[in-house]
Protein backbone atom coordinates (compact mmCIF):
# COMPACT_ATOMS: atom_id res chain seq x y z
CA UNK A 1 0.00 0.00 0.00
CA UNK A 2 2.83 2.24 -0.02
CA UNK A 3 2.00 3.68 -3.54
CA UNK A 4 -1.03 5.69 -1.52
CA UNK A 5 2.14 7.59 0.49
CA UNK A 6 4.83 7.67 -2.27
CA UNK A 7 3.52 7.84 -5.89
CA UNK A 8 3.83 11.26 -7.48
CA UNK A 9 -0.11 11.22 -8.98
CA UNK A 10 -1.83 14.09 -7.47
CA UNK A 11 -4.76 12.38 -6.64
CA UNK A 12 -5.82 10.18 -3.54
CA UNK A 13 -8.07 6.99 -2.69
CA UNK A 14 -10.64 9.81 -1.97
CA UNK A 15 -10.79 11.34 -5.17
CA UNK A 16 -11.01 8.03 -6.96
CA UNK A 17 -13.92 7.42 -4.41
CA UNK A 18 -15.47 10.49 -5.11
CA UNK A 19 -15.45 9.74 -8.88
CA UNK A 20 -17.42 6.73 -8.75
CA UNK A 21 -19.44 6.44 -11.55
CA UNK A 22 -19.33 9.83 -12.14
CA UNK A 23 -19.34 11.58 -15.82
CA UNK A 24 -17.31 14.87 -14.43
CA UNK A 25 -14.32 14.43 -12.40
CA UNK A 26 -14.45 16.59 -9.55
CA UNK A 27 -11.22 16.58 -7.04
CA UNK A 28 -11.47 16.03 -3.20
CA UNK A 29 -10.81 19.59 -2.36
CA UNK A 30 -13.45 20.28 -4.83
CA UNK A 31 -16.04 18.41 -3.21
CA UNK A 32 -14.87 20.17 -0.01
CA UNK A 33 -16.12 23.34 -1.06
CA UNK A 34 -18.90 22.22 -2.83
CA UNK A 35 -20.07 19.84 0.70
CA UNK A 36 -18.87 22.05 3.83
CA UNK A 37 -18.16 20.60 6.65
CA UNK A 38 -19.48 21.77 10.03
CA UNK A 39 -16.62 23.39 12.13
CA UNK A 40 -15.75 20.99 15.03
CA UNK A 41 -17.38 21.31 17.91
CA UNK A 42 -14.29 21.23 20.33
CA UNK A 43 -11.16 21.83 20.15
CA UNK A 44 -8.45 19.54 18.76
CA UNK A 45 -6.48 19.77 21.64
CA UNK A 46 -9.24 18.34 23.61
CA UNK A 47 -8.80 14.84 22.24
CA UNK A 48 -6.82 12.15 24.49
CA UNK A 49 -6.77 8.83 24.26
CA UNK A 50 -7.66 7.44 27.66
CA UNK A 51 -9.62 10.77 28.79
CA UNK A 52 -9.88 11.32 32.14
CA UNK A 53 -13.03 11.73 34.31
CA UNK A 54 -16.79 10.60 33.80
CA UNK A 55 -18.44 10.61 30.31
CA UNK A 56 -21.51 9.97 28.67
CA UNK A 57 -24.78 9.61 30.72
CA UNK A 58 -25.21 10.93 34.47
CA UNK A 59 -27.77 8.37 34.91
CA UNK A 60 -28.05 7.36 38.60
CA UNK A 61 -28.37 3.27 37.90
CA UNK A 62 -29.47 2.40 41.29
CA UNK A 63 -32.46 4.19 41.35
CA UNK A 64 -33.62 2.33 37.93
CA UNK A 65 -36.39 -0.36 38.38
CA UNK A 66 -35.88 -3.49 35.43
CA UNK A 67 -39.03 -4.68 34.04
CA UNK A 68 -39.66 -8.63 33.67
CA UNK A 69 -39.97 -8.60 30.65
CA UNK A 70 -39.19 -5.84 27.17
CA UNK A 71 -39.43 -6.29 23.97
CA UNK A 72 -36.91 -4.71 22.00
CA UNK A 73 -36.20 -4.14 18.30
CA UNK A 74 -32.70 -4.48 17.16
CA UNK A 75 -32.00 -1.92 14.15
CA UNK A 76 -28.40 -3.21 12.88
CA UNK A 77 -26.72 -3.73 9.65
CA UNK A 78 -23.60 -5.43 10.86
CA UNK A 79 -24.93 -8.78 12.53
CA UNK A 80 -22.07 -9.32 15.63
CA UNK A 81 -22.14 -5.53 16.64
CA UNK A 82 -25.92 -6.08 16.71
CA UNK A 83 -25.76 -9.41 18.68
CA UNK A 84 -23.03 -8.14 21.54
CA UNK A 85 -25.22 -5.74 23.49
CA UNK A 86 -28.11 -8.28 23.47
CA UNK A 87 -26.13 -10.75 24.76
CA UNK A 88 -24.31 -8.77 27.19
CA UNK A 89 -27.72 -7.39 28.98
CA UNK A 90 -29.14 -10.92 28.93
CA UNK A 91 -25.77 -12.45 31.01
CA UNK A 92 -26.07 -9.31 33.14
CA UNK A 93 -29.77 -8.73 33.48
CA UNK A 94 -30.22 -12.55 34.61
CA UNK A 95 -33.93 -11.75 35.63
CA UNK A 96 -35.06 -9.69 32.36
CA UNK A 97 -37.08 -11.62 29.83
CA UNK A 98 -35.82 -9.64 27.01
CA UNK A 99 -37.50 -10.44 23.33
CA UNK A 100 -35.07 -9.20 20.96
CA UNK A 101 -35.99 -8.91 17.34
CA UNK A 102 -33.46 -8.02 14.42
CA UNK A 103 -34.02 -5.57 11.95
CA UNK A 104 -31.62 -4.79 8.80
CA UNK A 105 -29.83 -8.51 9.08
CA UNK A 106 -29.62 -11.02 5.79
CA UNK A 107 -31.16 -14.39 6.44
CA UNK A 108 -27.67 -16.08 6.56
CA UNK A 109 -27.33 -15.11 10.18
CA UNK A 110 -29.69 -17.52 11.13
CA UNK A 111 -27.65 -20.20 10.70
CA UNK A 112 -24.69 -18.69 11.24
CA UNK A 113 -25.31 -17.40 15.13
CA UNK A 114 -28.51 -18.51 15.43
CA UNK A 115 -29.79 -14.84 15.37
CA UNK A 116 -33.65 -16.23 13.93
CA UNK A 117 -35.79 -13.92 15.33
CA UNK A 118 -35.35 -11.63 12.35
CA UNK A 119 -38.09 -8.92 11.72
CA UNK A 120 -39.30 -7.87 8.14
CA UNK A 121 -36.37 -8.07 5.30
CA UNK A 122 -37.70 -4.57 3.87
CA UNK A 123 -35.67 -2.30 6.42
CA UNK A 124 -31.61 -4.32 5.27
CA UNK A 125 -33.45 -4.01 1.61
CA UNK A 126 -34.05 -0.55 1.68
CA UNK A 127 -30.97 0.46 3.77
CA UNK A 128 -28.91 -2.01 0.78
CA UNK A 129 -30.95 0.16 -2.15
CA UNK A 130 -30.00 3.35 -0.04
CA UNK A 131 -25.79 2.33 0.04
CA UNK A 132 -25.86 1.78 -3.47
CA UNK A 133 -28.16 5.03 -4.64
CA UNK A 134 -26.74 7.33 -1.76
CA UNK A 135 -28.24 10.41 -3.43
CA UNK A 136 -31.35 9.07 -4.46
CA UNK A 137 -32.58 8.56 -1.05
CA UNK A 138 -32.95 11.71 0.82
CA UNK A 139 -34.07 11.22 4.54
CA UNK A 140 -37.54 12.16 3.86
CA UNK A 141 -37.78 9.32 0.88
CA UNK A 142 -35.39 7.15 3.91
CA UNK A 143 -38.49 8.10 6.42
CA UNK A 144 -41.33 7.89 3.98
CA UNK A 145 -40.67 4.03 3.46
CA UNK A 146 -39.89 3.54 6.84
CA UNK A 147 -43.58 4.53 8.30
CA UNK A 148 -44.91 2.19 5.58
CA UNK A 149 -42.37 -0.64 7.07
CA UNK A 150 -43.32 -0.04 10.53
CA UNK A 151 -47.04 0.66 10.14
CA UNK A 152 -46.91 -3.04 8.67
CA UNK A 153 -44.67 -4.60 11.00
CA UNK A 154 -46.17 -5.86 14.54
CA UNK A 155 -42.77 -6.34 15.83
CA UNK A 156 -41.72 -2.85 15.30
CA UNK A 157 -45.07 -1.35 17.06
CA UNK A 158 -44.62 -3.48 20.31
CA UNK A 159 -41.04 -2.55 20.65
CA UNK A 160 -40.44 -0.74 23.67
CA UNK A 161 -36.80 -0.46 23.47
CA UNK A 162 -34.98 0.58 20.46
CA UNK A 163 -31.23 -1.55 20.47
CA UNK A 164 -29.28 0.87 17.23
CA UNK A 165 -25.66 -0.34 16.26
CA UNK A 166 -26.15 0.81 12.63
CA UNK A 167 -26.88 3.26 10.88
CA UNK A 168 -27.78 5.98 13.39
CA UNK A 169 -29.66 7.93 10.91
CA UNK A 170 -31.68 4.93 10.52
CA UNK A 171 -32.27 4.40 14.18
CA UNK A 172 -33.22 8.01 14.46
CA UNK A 173 -35.65 7.74 11.55
CA UNK A 174 -37.50 5.66 13.40
CA UNK A 175 -37.39 6.74 16.26
CA UNK A 176 -39.44 9.93 14.73
CA UNK A 177 -41.90 7.54 13.13
CA UNK A 178 -42.88 6.16 16.27
CA UNK A 179 -43.11 9.58 18.10
CA UNK A 180 -45.44 10.54 15.22
CA UNK A 181 -47.49 7.74 16.04
CA UNK A 182 -47.76 8.75 19.73
CA UNK A 183 -45.05 6.67 21.20
CA UNK A 184 -41.83 7.18 22.83
CA UNK A 185 -39.38 5.28 21.41
CA UNK A 186 -36.18 4.84 24.15
CA UNK A 187 -32.84 4.26 22.42
CA UNK A 188 -30.17 2.13 23.51
CA UNK A 189 -27.18 2.89 21.02
CA UNK A 190 -23.96 0.82 20.66
CA UNK A 191 -21.59 2.24 18.14
CA UNK A 192 -18.77 0.83 15.98
CA UNK A 193 -18.74 3.23 12.85
CA UNK A 194 -18.47 6.56 12.51
CA UNK A 195 -22.04 8.29 12.98
CA UNK A 196 -22.49 9.88 9.91
CA UNK A 197 -22.42 6.22 8.66
CA UNK A 198 -25.32 5.73 5.65
CA UNK A 199 -26.87 9.28 6.17
CA UNK A 200 -28.28 10.71 2.89
CA UNK A 201 -25.40 13.10 2.10
CA UNK A 202 -27.68 16.10 0.83
CA UNK A 203 -29.08 16.16 4.35
CA UNK A 204 -26.21 16.11 6.69
CA UNK A 205 -27.29 19.08 8.61
CA UNK A 206 -31.30 17.07 9.26
CA UNK A 207 -29.16 14.27 11.02
CA UNK A 208 -27.29 17.13 13.37
CA UNK A 209 -30.80 18.01 14.30
CA UNK A 210 -31.88 14.93 14.84
CA UNK A 211 -29.33 14.45 17.27
CA UNK A 212 -29.21 17.25 19.17
CA UNK A 213 -32.87 16.70 19.55
CA UNK A 214 -31.97 13.04 20.37
CA UNK A 215 -29.76 14.02 23.25
CA UNK A 216 -31.92 16.62 24.61
CA UNK A 217 -35.28 15.78 25.29
CA UNK A 218 -36.54 13.94 28.87
CA UNK A 219 -38.53 10.76 29.52
CA UNK A 220 -42.41 12.08 30.46
CA UNK A 221 -42.33 12.50 33.75
CA UNK A 222 -39.42 11.17 34.74
CA UNK A 223 -36.91 13.63 35.62
CA UNK A 224 -33.03 13.86 33.73
CA UNK A 225 -33.81 10.95 32.24
CA UNK A 226 -33.34 10.94 28.31
CA UNK A 227 -34.44 8.89 25.53
CA UNK A 228 -31.19 7.83 24.37
CA UNK A 229 -27.97 6.51 26.07
CA UNK A 230 -25.22 5.90 23.83
CA UNK A 231 -22.07 3.99 23.73
CA UNK A 232 -18.78 3.01 21.75
CA UNK A 233 -16.81 -0.04 21.20
CA UNK A 234 -13.77 2.08 20.64
CA UNK A 235 -11.95 5.01 22.18
CA UNK A 236 -11.00 6.58 19.25
CA UNK A 237 -14.30 6.63 17.60
CA UNK A 238 -15.75 8.21 21.25
CA UNK A 239 -13.13 10.52 20.54
CA UNK A 240 -14.28 11.49 16.85
CA UNK A 241 -17.89 11.74 18.35
CA UNK A 242 -16.55 14.33 20.66
CA UNK A 243 -14.89 16.44 18.52
CA UNK A 244 -17.90 16.40 15.89
CA UNK A 245 -20.55 17.01 18.49
CA UNK A 246 -19.17 18.00 22.09
CA UNK A 247 -20.90 14.62 23.19
CA UNK A 248 -18.27 12.17 25.12
CA UNK A 249 -19.85 8.76 24.50
CA UNK A 250 -19.06 6.03 26.90
CA UNK A 251 -16.37 3.27 25.44
CA UNK A 252 -17.50 -0.45 26.32
CA UNK A 253 -15.29 -2.89 25.10
CA UNK A 254 -17.02 -6.05 22.82
CA UNK A 255 -16.12 -9.47 24.34
CA UNK A 256 -17.65 -11.40 21.64
CA UNK A 257 -19.08 -13.87 24.25
CA UNK A 258 -21.61 -15.21 22.17
CA UNK A 259 -19.73 -17.45 19.71
CA UNK A 260 -19.37 -19.48 22.78
CA UNK A 261 -15.93 -20.63 21.65
CA UNK A 262 -12.53 -21.32 23.48
CA UNK A 263 -9.45 -22.09 21.79
CA UNK A 264 -8.75 -25.78 21.27
CA UNK A 265 -5.90 -26.57 18.25
CA UNK A 266 -5.72 -29.56 16.70
CA UNK A 267 -4.18 -28.67 13.29
CA UNK A 268 -0.74 -27.71 14.74
CA UNK A 269 0.38 -27.28 11.88
CA UNK A 270 -2.00 -24.81 10.04
CA UNK A 271 -2.54 -20.66 10.59
CA UNK A 272 -6.08 -19.60 9.50
CA UNK A 273 -5.38 -16.05 7.32
CA UNK A 274 -8.71 -14.17 8.29
CA UNK A 275 -10.40 -12.85 4.99
CA UNK A 276 -9.73 -8.40 5.17
CA UNK A 277 -11.88 -7.32 2.65
CA UNK A 278 -9.65 -4.01 1.24
CA UNK A 279 -6.01 -6.20 1.33
CA UNK A 280 -6.26 -9.82 0.93
CA UNK A 281 -6.75 -10.40 -2.74
CA UNK A 282 -5.32 -13.07 -4.84
CA UNK A 283 -2.26 -10.98 -5.81
CA UNK A 284 -1.43 -11.21 -1.86
CA UNK A 285 -2.36 -14.75 -1.74
CA UNK A 286 0.10 -15.22 -4.31
CA UNK A 287 3.23 -13.33 -2.82
CA UNK A 288 2.77 -15.06 0.08
CA UNK A 289 2.80 -18.30 -1.16
CA UNK A 290 6.28 -17.23 -3.10
CA UNK A 291 7.49 -16.17 -0.10
CA UNK A 292 7.50 -19.50 2.00
CA UNK A 293 7.99 -21.38 -1.17
CA UNK A 294 11.58 -19.90 -0.73
CA UNK A 295 11.55 -21.24 2.84
CA UNK A 296 11.34 -25.00 2.41
CA UNK A 297 12.31 -25.53 6.21
CA UNK A 298 9.02 -23.92 7.10
CA UNK A 299 6.76 -26.33 8.10
CA UNK A 300 3.62 -24.23 8.62
CA UNK A 301 0.68 -23.83 6.25
CA UNK A 302 -1.52 -21.19 5.66
CA UNK A 303 -5.47 -21.93 4.78
CA UNK A 304 -6.67 -18.19 2.85
CA UNK A 305 -10.80 -17.56 4.34
CA UNK A 306 -11.97 -16.09 1.07
CA UNK A 307 -14.16 -13.20 0.47
CA UNK A 308 -17.92 -14.25 1.36
CA UNK A 309 -16.88 -17.42 2.86
CA UNK A 310 -18.18 -18.34 6.69
CA UNK A 311 -16.62 -20.66 9.14
CA UNK A 312 -17.84 -22.17 11.94
CA UNK A 313 -16.61 -21.08 15.17
CA UNK A 314 -15.72 -24.86 16.01
CA UNK A 315 -13.65 -24.91 13.20
CA UNK A 316 -11.88 -21.60 13.53
CA UNK A 317 -10.01 -22.75 16.89
CA UNK A 318 -8.67 -25.91 15.72
CA UNK A 319 -6.31 -23.61 13.29
CA UNK A 320 -2.65 -23.19 15.43
CA UNK A 321 -3.17 -19.09 15.12
CA UNK A 322 -5.40 -16.58 12.71
CA UNK A 323 -3.49 -14.06 10.67
CA UNK A 324 -5.77 -10.91 11.10
CA UNK A 325 -4.82 -7.80 8.38
CA UNK A 326 -7.51 -5.30 10.12
CA UNK A 327 -9.16 -3.05 7.85
CA UNK A 328 -11.31 -1.20 10.27
CA UNK A 329 -9.35 0.27 13.72
CA UNK A 330 -12.50 -2.16 15.87
CA UNK A 331 -13.08 -5.08 14.23
CA UNK A 332 -16.05 -7.71 16.34
CA UNK A 333 -13.66 -10.10 14.56
CA UNK A 334 -10.42 -9.43 16.82
CA UNK A 335 -12.46 -9.14 19.99
CA UNK A 336 -14.40 -12.69 19.29
CA UNK A 337 -10.54 -14.52 18.41
CA UNK A 338 -9.45 -12.09 21.70
CA UNK A 339 -12.06 -13.44 23.73
CA UNK A 340 -11.28 -17.52 22.87
CA UNK A 341 -7.56 -16.64 23.66
CA UNK A 342 -6.63 -17.35 20.07
CA UNK A 343 -3.69 -16.39 19.01
CA UNK A 344 -3.38 -13.84 16.64
CA UNK A 345 -0.63 -12.69 14.25
CA UNK A 346 -0.99 -8.71 13.68
CA UNK A 347 0.98 -6.38 11.22
CA UNK A 348 3.26 -3.99 13.26
CA UNK A 349 2.37 -0.40 14.42
CA UNK A 350 3.35 0.86 10.80
CA UNK A 351 1.50 -1.30 8.31
CA UNK A 352 -1.29 -1.10 10.78
CA UNK A 353 -1.29 2.86 10.95
CA UNK A 354 -1.37 2.54 7.11
CA UNK A 355 -4.33 0.26 6.62
CA UNK A 356 -6.80 1.96 8.93
CA UNK A 357 -5.82 5.23 7.24
CA UNK A 358 -6.31 3.83 3.74
CA UNK A 359 -9.82 2.27 5.18
CA UNK A 360 -11.21 6.31 5.19
CA UNK A 361 -13.00 5.89 8.74
CA UNK A 362 -10.47 7.75 10.66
Amino acid sequence: VDFLDSSPWPVSILDAYININETEFLSYDQYKLQHPVRPPAVPLEDLHWKPGGSSGSSLDYSKLTMPPKLRAAVLGTHATLSLEPVDMIRRLAKDLELKATFFGLEQRWCAILGMCDQGTTALSQLFKAAEKDPYGYSWVTMTTAIEAIYDADEDLQKAELLICTEPLAGCMMLKQVAERRGKQLPILGYFGVALLNSCPPEDIRTFWEAFADLMAPKLPGAQDQPTAVLSVNNLILSEQIYYQSGERMPYVRAHGLYTGMSYAPSKHNEVLVWRAPLFMYSTTQCAMHRFFEGMPYHQMNFRFMEEGESMQYSDVVTYKAVALIPWDHALMTFYELFSAQMPLLLPEAEWMYRFLHQRGQL
